[in-house]
This record gives C-alpha cells, sequence and structure tokens, in this order.
C-alpha cells in the first residue's frame, strides 16, 4: 500500500485543485493582509481593549469581508482569463498556466531573495502551483 499519491495520478490533483482554489486564495490574502477592513472612510480592527464578543463581532466582519474581497477579485480574474480564452482562440489559458507554474518555481527555489523584491508570503508560491493545476482542470473541462 502507498501512503503517498502517485504523480500520476494528475487527474485526483486537479480534482483536489478544483476544490481549495478559491479558500487557499483567501487564506492566502488573509495572511498576506494585515487582519483589518480598510475602508477608505472606516478602518475596522480588532484592539486588545476591546471585550471579548466585541472581538468575535470584529473577527466575524473581517474575516468574511476578507473572504467576499478576495473571491470576487479572483472570480473576475477568472472570468477575465475565460474571456480572453475564448476570443484569443485558446492560448490563453496554457499561458497563464506557465506563467503560474514558473512563478512558482522561482519562489520556491529563490532561497528568499525574491522576498527582497516582492514582500510576498512564502504560501503564494505554492498558491500558484494549485492555481495552474486548477486551469488545466478547466481548461480540460471547457474542451469537453
Amino acid at each position: 500500500m502507498d501512503v503517498l499519491p502517485k504523480i500520476s495520478d494528475i487527474n485526483n490533483l486537479k480534482d483536489l485543485c478544483k476544490i481549495i482554489v478559491l479558500p487557499l486564495i483567501c487564506a492566502c490574502y488573509i495572511y498576506q493582509t494585515n487582519f483589518s477592513l480598510d475602508l477608505d472612510v472606516y478602518v475596522l480592527s480588532i484592539s486588545l481593549e476591546d471585550s471579548d464578543k466585541l472581538k468575535y463581532i470584529k473577527f466575524f466582519f473581517i474575516f468574511f469581508g476578507k473572504i467576499l474581497a478576495a473571491s470576487f477579485f479572483s472570480m473576475i480574474l477568472y472570468l477575465g482569463l475565460i474571456y480572453a480564452q475564448v476570443y484569443i482562440h485558446n492560448s490563453v489559458i496554457p499561458l497563464a498556466v506557465l506563467a503560474f507554474l514558473t512563478f512558482g518555481f522561482v519562489g520556491v527555489f529563490s532561497n528568499g531573495t525574491l522576498e527582497s523584491i516582492v514582500p510576498l508570503k512564502t504560501i503564494w508560491y505554492y498558491t500558484s502551483f494549485v492555481v495552474a493545476f486548477f486551469l488545466l482542470a478547466m481548461n480540460e473541462q471547457s474542451k469537453t
């Protein structure tokens, strides 16, 4: 019995990517940004002086506000990719997959030198692999 999945079983990896891509992007966004909602007029953040009940309420609004923002922008970018894929005759998604995979490999193997140029957390590089496999799965699904 194999404990680790085989790399040749790529269909399972693509199916898994369909499930975890959006929650992973949301988690990366929450991890990358500070834990506050910054609207132009009002900033909602958790302070140490708040009561426990108020902390939970603020946590709820900040958490779901960040999820909604990350989901909205992710879906807009995905729909833009699909729109470009349709009108540029099936060449956009393979280029996007190449870009995401290259970004992931550069980030993983940069040994911290890339963080001094682009201040991204390391999880974004692993997320780019998931996004690339998600786009591959969606590209194959759209062809059938």
